[in-house]
């Protein structure tokens, strides 16, 4: 409830604080902020004045002296005049193909002796002709200031990559004589001088400002007090989250790297956050001097990045409880590294404070210098000793007592070994620019790469918790379903999503301070979805989306009529069930065709191209590749029509067994024994194929049995059925049967048969109910016969024979 009368009560004096800013920006004295905006009247409006525009910014990128500021400037006014011009060449490239079009339409004029043409059509003619070569000279124009435009910011992000290589990589001379080091200890003696001025002077314009409007004060009391409101609320929310056991984020349900997570947010961002905001509030009174407002932006972005680090250090060595600490070390390597890492990023981020004080005075060369090399031996310092702290701990501790976080240490430990000796050794030889980019970028890397982690560990633990929800709201019949059906997907989609968005923010960030803008990356953006071109073609990543989403719009309203059809309209007329089967067919596969020539089209493929391949494609069946063409077509009929898809049991002519993977030539099925059967497609559809999952996994058993004509048929039938029906797959509907089938030579024969969920089980439940069948049997002593046959000799003369032949032989 506070939160919203606080937003109310914001939005309500943003009219009054915008009036009262208006006022005191133009007092005497006080700078104006310039946000460049092109107007309607610019003169990058006018297609005619960007010829002069562009040779006057090609003049000035090859002056000397050009600042990093005037490239900046020109860069995004190049891509002002760029965007102009494509808009512009979009809009005169529609107008010409018309006029292409009536050109055409109206044809050539004709020739000596040919008849002649009335006036009126010569006279249209001529017009639209006159109208052509004005447009598409226009047209040209345009496209040559696109294309100067283009090549012009290609320049300047080349001149400003070169400008940042040359910065960090020159080298300083005169670090180890005494003279260098003289002068930093005299140029700091005079520095408390000029910090006098610079904060008399802005007390004196902050005096002014403050006491020159009554509405000046009262914003910026308002403005500190939401701010703080909103911090202590934000904050009051998250510690709430946390100590709540009925929560899922408290620290009994959530795992450390979530838990650190949320610490991080409270403890770290937060707090750095808020610290900026009441700087941007200040400044954006213009209650500064230009020179104490640069001076401050820079101590608080410091000071910010200073408690998001020591944050950020407190949740993965948790020194104060090794039960929620993520790094792969022991108690007493992360307390010592904890202090140590404290201790000299203090330190560091002090230096820094201090050396964009000097540069802001304006102070000698070797007063910022001696800062910068003070900077990086510290932070090459605290990184080499508390890798080395890290390493001895490891020796110490036996491999079972290791914890899982290894990776991190795996990868990234190298990096930082590696970064920490380069900064030393780019200190000690000279080139000190290097070094305190390297310093800054190290500590920048670290706050990315470690942030970056556990945002992916809380991004995973929230799905986990939304799909876990999204399960147990489901009967217990539909949970395996929902894991693999619709919301399940889209949990898993979503989580792949934000997870790939957190890698290229993470990127993104990492190469900014490498020389790059973000309009650099906003321009790759761009080019990737609106299209670039690779050896004369142009690839679209919108064009192909919208072809996507047209496919399958034309596929799924396909799908929804085809059904109308088969449920609704055919039933209800006196078709055969073959016609009525064959006109569904049909339509599916035209709805099919159509929506595949409309995403074809929408992709921007020319369809004659396809009369083309079909004219090489028959060549090619006439001279010997039926068979393939037959497999290639088969393939397209079973991956559309679906009768046999991946997972199904079916059984073929030479195989039976699991469909693996479906191919537009041929099918792979793995046997039972684990062989690989590869079937062509053609066989698939011309020879008849058992499929016993086609449409659902339920199916029947028959399980066969044979007693002996001494036991009571009805005492059999119902052991049999008892037998089916405590078994926990056999389906009670339909319900089980026994057949008395008949009178066997030497038994009574039955057979039971029953349906079962899943029929992949069918052997199984067959042989489960053949024990519980003969285990019942024997208790109930119903004997199961074996086939016998009894000799009877019927006359004795042919045994006298038989005596006699024995005799005559002995």
């Amino acid at each position: 409830m506070i939160a919203r009368i606080i937003a109310l009560a914001f939005l309500a004096v943003m009219f009054s604080w915008q009036f009262a800013y208006a006022e005191v920006s133009n007092l005497p004295g006080t700078p104006i902020k310039n946000l460049r905006a092109p107007a309607a009247s610019s003169p990058l409006s006018d297609p005619v004045a960007w010829a002069g525009i562009l040779d006057t910014t090609e003049q000035a990128v090859s002056r000397e002296g050009v600042t990093e500021t005037d490239l900046d400037r020109l860069f995004v006014d190049t891509g002002l005049l760029r965007d102009a011009a494509q808009r512009e060449v979009q809009r005169l490239q529609v107008q010409v193909d018309q006029l292409t079009t009536q050109l055409k339409e109206l044809g050539t004029a004709p020739e000596e002796g040919q008849p002649a043409e009335s006036p009126q059509v010569e006279a249209q003619r001529q017009s639209v002709a006159d109208n052509f070569s004005k447009l598409d000279a226009e047209l040209k124009r345009a496209k040559l200031a696109d294309v100067r435009a283009s090549q012009l910011r290609e320049r300047i992000a080349d001149s400003r990559y070169q400008r940042f290589v040359q910065s960090i990589t020159g080298r300083t001379k005169g670090l180890t004589t005494a003279n260098f080091w003289q002068k930093f200890v005299t140029g700091i003696d005079g520095s408390y001088k000029s910090l006098g001025f610079l904060v008399r002077d802005s007390a004196a314009v902050f005096a002014v400002k403050i006491g020159s409007d009554i509405r000046v004060p009262l914003s910026l009391v308002f403005f500190l007090i939401i701010a703080t409101l909103l911090f202590l609320r934000l904050r009051r929310f998250i510690g709430d989250r946390i100590k709540s056991e009925e929560s899922v984020f408290s620290v009994q349900k959530s795992n450390a790297a979530v838990h650190g997570f949320i610490k991080y947010i409270c403890n770290g961002l937060l707090p750095a956050v808020y610290f900026f905001a009441i700087y941007l509030i200040f400044s954006e009174l213009d209650l500064f001097t230009s020179r104490l407002d640069e001076l401050l932006q820079e101590a608080v972005i410091a000071i910010g990045f200073l408690i998001t680090v020591y944050t950020l250090f407190n949740v993965y060595l948790s020194p104060a409880s090794g039960y929620n600490r993520i790094a792969d070390i022991g108690d007493n390597a992360a307390v010592k590294i904890y202090q140590f890492l404290t201790i000299g990023i203090i330190i560091a981020i002090g230096v820094y404070i201090l050396n964009r004080t000097a540069i802001t005075l304006v102070l000698p060369l070797e007063v910022s210098v001696g800062f910068s090399v003070i900077f990086a031996l510290v932070l090459g310092g605290v990184g080499l000793g508390a890798l080395g702290i890290d390493r001895k701990d490891r020796k110490q501790i036996t491999d079972g007592q290791r914890r899982v976080s290894s990776i991190f240490w795996r990868y990234l430990s190298r990096i930082f070994w590696l970064v920490t000796l380069l900064i030393l050794a780019s200190t000690f030889t000279g080139y000190i620019a290097f070094a305190e980019f390297l310093s800054e970028q190290l500590l920048f890397g670290i706050v990315v790469v470690l942030s970056s982690w556990l945002m992916l560990r809380f991004i995973d633990f929230v799905f986990l918790q939304l799909s876990a929800a999204s399960i147990a709201s489901e009967p217990e019949q539909n949970q395996a379903q929902s894991v693999m059906g619709g919301a399940g997907q889209a949990i898993i989609l979503s989580n792949g999503l934000l997870k790939l968005l957190v890698y290229v923010a993470a990127g993104v960030l990492l190469l900014l301070p490498w020389g790059y803008r973000t309009d650099d990356f906003f321009e790759i953006f761009k080019r990737l979805f609106f299209g670039f071109e690779i050896g004369g073609l142009t690839i679209s990543v919108s064009t192909v989306l919208l072809a996507v989403v047209l496919f399958f719009l034309g596929y799924w309203i396909t799908i929804a009529l085809r059904n109308w059809l088969n449920n609704k309209f055919l039933p209800t007329t006196n078709l055969d069930i073959g016609i009525s089967n064959s006109i569904s067919t049909v339509f599916g596969y035209t709805g099919f065709l159509i929506a595949a020539i409309l995403a074809i089209s929408a992709a921007g493929f020319d369809l004659s191209s396809l009369a083309i391949v079909a004219g090489a494609l028959s060549v090619g069946v006439g001279f010997g590749l039926q068979s393939i063409v037959s497999n290639f077509v088969s393939g397209l009929i079973l991956l559309a029509e679906r009768p046999i898809k991946a997972g199904d049991w079916v059984k073929t002519t030479g195989a039976e067994g699991y469909v693996k993977k479906i191919s537009v030539r041929s099918t792979e099925i793995e046997t039972f024994d684990r062989s690989m059967v590869i079937v062509p497609n053609s066989a698939l559809i011309t020879d008849n194929v058992t499929n016993w999952t086609h449409g659902s996994k339920s199916g029947r058993i028959i399980v066969n049995i044979g007693v002996s004509y001494d036991s009571d048929p009805e005492q059999v039938e119902e052991i049999l059925l008892r037998c089916a029906s405590e078994h926990k797959m056999v389906l009670g509907r339909p319900a089980p049967v026994v057949y008395f089938v008949e009178f066997g030579a030497s038994s009574l024969d039955f057979s039971l048969r029953c349906f079962i969920g899943d029929i992949n089980w069918m052997v199984s439940v067959q042989s489960a109910l053949r024990f519980s069948i003969l285990k019942e049997l024997r208790a109930a002593n119903i004997e199961i016969p074996f086939p016998q046959q009894d000799l009877h000799l019927r006359s004795s003369a042919a045994l006298s024979i038989l005596e006699k032949q024995a005799k005559s032989k002995t």
